[in-house]
């Protein structure tokens, strides 16, 4: 085995060349931090993936369909999701969101709440609870909705 020499030294004599400790330390420690931050991109694709071939509604389905209307009201809904997805149901609960303080003229601005259930055979499969800010829906003084 040949060992690389180095320039001459002061001494007249070789050097060894090769690389110190630190340097090794630092070359391993930058390539495991590549490593991890690939890993993780990866196992996030990966997540994404599966998460799109998810073979049953969710409640962001039924709350995309709702945020198409302009006008909101209180009262729940009810329905399923035809031969799509067979023995799934879903339910809505609208509200007007009590959690904002009226403006100056007493009247609250229109933002209610959507909760929204997904069920798989009578089982609760999904659930999520949306605020929406709908300014085209009437309101009357003291916060509550016009008739």
């Amino acid at each position: 085995m040949k060992i690389l020499m180095g320039r001459k030294s002061n001494g007249g004599r070789r050097k060894p060349v090769a690389f110190t400790l630190v340097e090794v330390v630092i070359a391993v420690g930058i390539f495991f931090m590549a490593m991890f931050a690939i890993l993780g991109v990866l196992s996030q694709c990966i997540r994404s993936v599966r998460s799109l071939q998810m073979d049953s509604p969710t409640a962001g389905m039924v709350a995309a369909m709702a945020m198409a209307n302009p006008k909101w009201e209180e009262g729940s809904d009810s329905g399923d999701f035809g031969d799509f997805y067979p023995d799934y149901t879903w339910e809505t609960q609208t509200n007007l969101y009590e959690g904002i303080t009226p403006g100056e003229d007493g009247n609250q601005p229109p933002v209610f709440e959507l909760d929204i259930i997904i069920k798989h055979k009578g089982a609760v499969a999904s659930a999520l609870s949306v605020l929406h800010y709908s300014p085209d829906s009437p309101l009357k003084a003291g916060g509550g909705r016009k008739l």
